[in-house]
């Protein structure tokens, strides 16, 4: 009898872990594609961001899984993941997406809901107040009934990435 409480219990505790972390549901994301271009490099991959309450996930990917990064990040720090390393970042450096050319993602990251949802096409604005990057809104489109950006390039005057929207979460 008291394998069976014992093994109900723990049946029961497993079950409530495991709701609580498939519960936590992002306040909004969007996947597309995003070009990098630098004087020195050109990249493009795919994109996942899933936005949370006080963090954000984001996932690139090339062509066949290829250069595969996974980074997460808050207020103060981002870790970035390539399935080989971890590097952990705070979140006022610049991060090196795909190894290659660094952004201020932190900054992104910390502006995005506003740069992101209000985002009139044919507008610019600097990324933030102490940021060389800027935004420029190229393009909206309705997702599920809502204006949205479907095509925003950001720079810095020599590094831009452009982001293409194709689904907003």
């Amino acid at each position: 009898m008291r394998a069976i409480i014992g093994l109900s219990l723990l049946l029961l505790l497993g079950a409530c872990t495991s709701s609580q972390t498939s519960a936590i549901k992002p306040l909004w994301g969007f996947e597309g594609k995003f070009a990098l271009r630098s004087p020195s490099k050109n990249q493009s991959a795919y994109i996942s961001w899933q936005q949370f309450d006080a963090s954000y996930t984001l996932r690139l990917w090339g062509s066949l899984g290829l250069g595969t990064q996974k980074i997460e990040g808050n207020a103060r720090h981002i870790t970035i993941d390539d399935g080989k390393q971890q590097q952990v970042l705070s979140a006022t450096e610049p991060t090196p997406l795909l190894a290659s050319i660094n952004i201020p993602l932190g900054t992104l990251a910390s502006n995005a809901e506003q740069l992101l949802h209000n985002c009139p096409v044919g507008t610019s604005k600097p990324l933030s107040e102490a940021s060389l990057w800027t935004v420029y809104c190229d393009k909206n489109k309705i997702f599920s009934g809502i204006m949205r950006p479907s095509k925003i390039r950001i720079t810095d005057g020599e590094t831009t990435l452009i982001l293409l929207i194709k689904q907003w979460t």
